[in-house]
C-alpha cells in the first residue's frame, strides 16, 4: 500500500471527525418531556404558543433544547419567534387645551352660572368666560375642562403639571366625559394626584390612566379642598402597541439572605420566562425602600441592573400609592434581586416579585404524519438552525396567512425524565476543532520538512 495514500486517508479522518461529532443531533428519547402537537393537515406551517411547561423544563435560555418530531419519530424542520419580533411598542404625546373653571360652579355651563363658553363649528374650545374675566385667570379652581376634541386617537394616561406652595399634598379628583358641555356621565371616580415627602424621599403622582372614550370634552373636579394648588398643564400620553400579545403574570416570593454585608432578596422565576415587566411587592402598607433590582442567568454570570430607586406601598387618607411596574425590555433571566439599602419598616412577611411575560411562538413545517411531538429539555443539546424561521422572513403578511394554520397542543408524555437535564461534561467543539486543524498543519508542515531533508540527502 502507498504510504502516501495512508497519510491522505489518516488527514482526511483527522479533519472530519470534528466535523462529524458536531452533526451528532439528539433523538426523542434524549428529551425530558415531550407535548403532542396536533394539527389539521391543511396547512404547511403550524404555529404554537409555547406552554409554560417548556419553559419550566428546558436548560438553555435561548431555547435551544427544544426539537419537533413527527409520528415516524423523523425531526421536523421548527423555528421560535420570539417576542421582540411579535411586538412593537410605541409611546407619543400631545398637549391638550386646558381652562380651569371658577369655583362657585358645580357644573359647567348651568343656566345663571354667568359661564361664557366660545366653541368652534368643529367642537374646539376657544374661550371660558366668567363674569368677564378669562378661564386663565381662575385660581385655586375646583375643577378644569379638557379639550379633546382634536385628538386623533384615544389617549392612555392624562399627565398633569402642578404647581403648589405645599411640598405635600394628596389630591382625590372625578374625571367626567362629554359632548356638549351640558350631560356629563363618570369615566375615573377616584383617581389621586400627589407628592409627597416621605422618609427623606419624594414621591410624586402626576398620571391618571383613562379607559376608552370617544367624548370632545373631559371634566376634572377635585373631590378635596383646594389649597394653594393649581394644574398649569396637561398632555395626553398614547402607547401604541402592535401585534402584541397580552402578558401573563406570575409572582414568586423571595428568599433573604446577606451578601458583602448587604440584605438582599433572591427572586427565583422556575423558568426562562420571556419577561417584559417585574414588580416588587411590598409585604405591609406604608412600607418603603430604597433598592437596586438585578437579574441574571445562572450563578456563573455577573449581576444586571435594572433599576435603582424606591419601591413603595403607601396609604394616605384611604388612598394606595404605588411605584408599579418596572419595564425591563425583554429578557429570559431567571434569577432576580433585590438589593436593599434599609430594611426599617419592612415587617416580617417576605417580599414577592411579580413578572410579565408572554410566549413565544413555536412554527414547524407539516412534514411527515402526525400527531407532531415537542420535545423540550435535554442539557447537552446545542441550538440547531432554523430553515422555517428564513422562510418566516421572506413571506409577506398576506402569504403567511395563506401558508400558516394554528396548532393545539395534546397529552404530555414523559420521555428521559430528569436524567436529561443533568449536565454532562461541556466540550468546546468550536474549539476541539480548531486545534484539530492546528495539529493537522503541524503534522504537515513536519512531513513536508522531513521528506524535503530525505531528499536533500540522497543529493549531498
Amino acid at each position: 500500500m502507498n504510504p502516501d495514500d495512508d497519510m491522505k486517508k489518516f488527514l482526511t479522518m483527522l479533519l472530519l471527525m470534528p466535523l462529524a461529532v458536531l452533526a451528532g443531533e439528539p433523538v426523542l428519547e434524549d428529551f425530558a418531556r415531550g407535548l403532542e402537537i396536533n394539527t389539521d393537515g391543511s396547512a404547511a406551517i403550524y404555529r404554537l404558543p409555547l406552554p409554560v411547561e417548556v419553559y419550566q423544563t428546558v436548560t438553555r435560555p435561548d431555547l435551544g433544547d427544544i426539537r419537533v418530531y413527527n409520528a415516524e419519530r423523523q425531526p421536523v424542520p421548527f423555528a421560535i419567534r420570539h417576542a421582540d419580533e411579535r411586538r412593537s411598542t410605541r409611546t407619543a404625546w400631545t398637549r391638550l387645551p386646558l381652562f380651569p373653571l371658577p369655583a362657585e360652579a358645580p357644573g359647567t355651563a348651568p343656566p345663571g352660572s354667568g359661564l361664557d363658553i366660545t366653541v368652534r363649528d368643529d367642537g374646539t374650545i376657544v374661550e371660558i368666560k366668567s363674569g368677564g374675566v378669562t378661564a386663565e385667570a381662575q385660581q385655586d379652581a375646583q375643577s378644569y375642562l379638557i379639550d379633546l376634541s382634536k385628538l386623533q386617537q384615544q389617549a392612555d394616561v392624562l399627565e398633569f403639571s402642578i404647581a403648589s406652595s405645599e411640598r405635600n399634598y394628596l389630591m382625590r379628583a372625578r374625571l367626567e366625559a362629554s359632548d356638549d358641555l351640558n350631560y356629563w356621565s363618570p369615566v375615573v371616580h377616584d383617581a389621586t394626584l400627589s407628592s409627597l415627602q416621605y422618609a427623606g424621599h419624594l414621591l410624586v403622582k402626576n398620571r391618571i390612566p383613562v379607559p376608552a372614550i370617544k367624548s370632545k370634552y373631559l371634566r376634572l373636579t377635585w373631590q378635596d379642598e383646594i389649597r394653594q394648588l393649581r394644574i398649569t398643564g396637561v398632555r395626553a400620553v398614547f402607547t401604541t402597541v402592535t401585534s402584541g400579545r397580552a402578558g401573563t403574570w406570575s409572582t414568586v416570593t423571595g428568599v433573604r439572605g446577606e451578601e458583602k454585608g448587604k440584605v438582599t432578596y433572591n427572586f427565583d422565576t422556575g423558568g426562562v420566562f420571556p419577561i417584559e415587566q417585574v414588580n416588587i411587592l411590598l409585604p405591609e402598607d406604608n412600607t418603603l425602600i430604597e433598592g437596586k433590582l438585578s437579574s441574571r442567568s445562572s450563578d456563573k454570570e455577573q449581576w444586571r441592573p435594572h433599576e435603582t430607586g424606591l419601591f413603595y406601598h403607601l396609604t394616605v387618607k384611604g388612598t394606595y400609592l404605588e411605584r408599579g411596574p418596572v419595564s425591563v425590555g425583554l429578557t429570559t433571566n431567571r434569577y432576580w434581586r433585590l438589593e436593599v439599602k434599609s430594611e426599617d419598616g419592612l415587617g416580617s412577611q417576605p417580599l414577592q416579585l411579580s413578572f410579565a411575560w408572554a410566549p413565544n411562538d413555536i412554527y414547524l413545517l407539516g412534514r411527515g404524519p402526525g400527531p407532531y411531538i415537542l420535545a423540550y429539555g435535554n442539557a447537552a443539546a446545542v441550538a440547531p438552525g432554523k430553515p422555517v424561521d428564513a422562510l418566516m422572513h421572506a413571506l409577506s403578511d398576506n402569504q403567511a396567512s395563506e401558508i400558516i394554520g394554528f396548532a393545539t397542543p395534546g397529552k404530555a408524555i414523559e420521555l428521559k425524565g430528569q436524567a436529561a437535564l443533568i449536565p454532562g461534561l461541556e466540550i468546546n467543539w468550536r474549539e476541539l476543532m480548531l486545534w484539530s486543524i492546528l495539529l493537522t498543519g503541524v503534522v504537515l508542515i513536519a512531513i513536508i520538512a522531513w521528506r524535503l531533508y530525505q531528499q536533500m540527502s540522497r543529493t549531498m
